[in-house]
């Protein structure tokens, strides 16, 4: 009976540090950098290390 218990609390215990572990995996909402001369924004943001990108084209032909 103790044997059975045990195995339910570490399968109990697996699954709530899995959820919880992914609770914190919701994307950032997203704010609005645009630029008003900007012609293009690209941005791209998240994977395993949490990178963001971001490339804008402007009139004059500039990139950043």
């Amino acid at each position: 009976m103790m044997k059975h218990f045990a195995l339910l609390l570490t399968i109990f215990a697996v699954l709530l540090f899995a959820v919880a572990l992914l609770s914190g995996c919701a994307p950032l909402p997203a704010a609005s950098t645009a630029d008003p001369d900007a012609l293009v924004m690209y941005q791209r943001a998240g994977g395993f290390a949490g990178l963001e990108d971001q490339l804008t084209i402007y009139a004059d032909g500039r990139a950043e």
